[in-house]
């Protein structure tokens, strides 16, 4: 008998098709990449399965890149079989007009870093009702079949849907780094609010600003920009401070939109008649500052002139290039949030397991007007 097969035991039960692949599979990964499997023969009278059976079975491994067969030669483990699989999820939304380009920025740098560190790497969406049937999982069918195929060995998530999905994608087993918001999972990444409200007050008050508004992505982002703004001279009306609601995500290919509304609920409420408008607006998105520019010029306010703006902006984003040279960007580099990604999944992918204190927090750099017009 083949050595191999001797870690097999017979397979029992009524429906032995799961089973039988459970065992094939376990059995190619315990040989690795490029070894040869026992025979047809020697795995039927191992498992105790028919030929019919067991060929059924194979085909359903070797679809899933696990093996492949040769014929008049044998069956081998798949060459590839020792990459990790990696896949990244985020919303179908990232696509619609109006999307900020930080997702296909973030992509990019996704698939280039998995080249540069051998990873297989894949993308998927997250909502369920994306299939267009009934789901029972919080997942799009695409992932919750990949998942139960072991086909991922470790999963980046961009913005949980809800503590629903977090808890089923921790129940697979499967390693997971979430960037944004998680509050299960420890292995998270995060844009530093914190900071980049802090530099963005700093730049508008050291540009000669008295007065500044703030527009956030997040309701929790207006404490940081308080508690940024009593450390400073300038002053701040509760009307300048506009953000959603608790509990009402900004979703990211409205945030355009969501930038015109707040510059005219700012005007409703100020005017420029009156003089009330600050002379400094800070923003904690790209694609809302976009909205808001367009908007304050199309109201005839002068960027840069009449009222000065910091807003967070993505490296490699042409969001918000209309203004440059006439704004402050608070950037974040796409590559660097991959690059945490990489360094918290791959430890996890090989087995290493050792979860950090706190989140890794990214944080921005500083362009001012002169900077960005180079």
């Amino acid at each position: 008998m083949n050595s191999q097969t001797k870690i097999l035991k017979p397979i029992v039960g009524r429906n032995k098709r799961p089973l039988v692949v459970e065992a094939l599979t376990s059995l190619a990964r315990k040989i690795g990449a490029g070894g040869k499997l026992p025979t047809m023969q020697e795995l039927s009278r191992s498992l105790k399965v028919a030929i019919a059976t067991l060929d059924d079975c194979l085909g359903i491994v070797e679809s899933r890149g696990i093996i492949y067969r040769k014929q008049g030669s044998g069956i081998y483990v798949a060459p590839r079989l020792s990459q990790k699989r990696m896949g990244l999820v985020f919303g179908r939304n990232i696509f619609c007009p109006g999307a900020s380009p930080f997702y296909s920025i973030l992509l990019q740098q996704c698939l280039k870093q998995a080249q540069e560190n051998g990873v297989r790497f894949s993308f998927y969406f997250d909502s369920p009702e994306l299939s267009g049937t009934a789901s029972e999982v919080p997942v799009h069918h695409d992932l919750a079949e990949a998942l139960r195929e072991q086909k991922l060995d470790g999963l980046a998530i961009c913005n949980l849907r809800s503590t629903e999905q977090e808890e089923w994608l921790l129940a697979q087993g499967v390693p997971l780094v979430t960037f944004g918001s998680g509050c299960l999972n420890p292995y998270q990444i995060s844009t530093d609010y914190d900071r980049l409200v802090e530099m963005g007050v700093e730049s508008l008050v050291a540009s000669g600003c008295k007065n500044i508004g703030f527009i956030g992505a997040c309701h929790t982002h207006a404490p940081f920009f308080r508690r940024a703004l009593r450390k400073r001279t300038a002053r701040c009306r509760q009307q300048w401070i506009i953000h959603p609601e608790p509990d009402a995500d900004a979703a990211c290919h409205l945030r355009e939109q969501i930038g015109r509304e707040a510059i005219l609920k700012l005007a409703e409420k100020n005017g420029k008649r009156g003089g009330g408008l600050p002379d400094g607006l800070l923003i904690t998105d790209d694609m809302i500052a976009r909205g808001a520019c367009t908007q304050l010029e199309a109201l005839g306010y002068q960027v840069g002139r009449e009222i000065e703006i910091a807003s967070h902006a993505n490296k490699g984003s042409l969001a918000l290039s209309e203004w440059d040279g006439e704004m402050m960007l608070l950037e974040m580099n796409p590559r660097e949030m991959v690059n945490a990604i990489f360094r918290l999944l791959q430890p996890l992918m090989d087995g290493m397991e050792s979860p950090p204190a706190s989140p890794i927090l990214l944080k921005p750099t500083l362009k001012r007007p002169r900077e960005s017009a180079l």
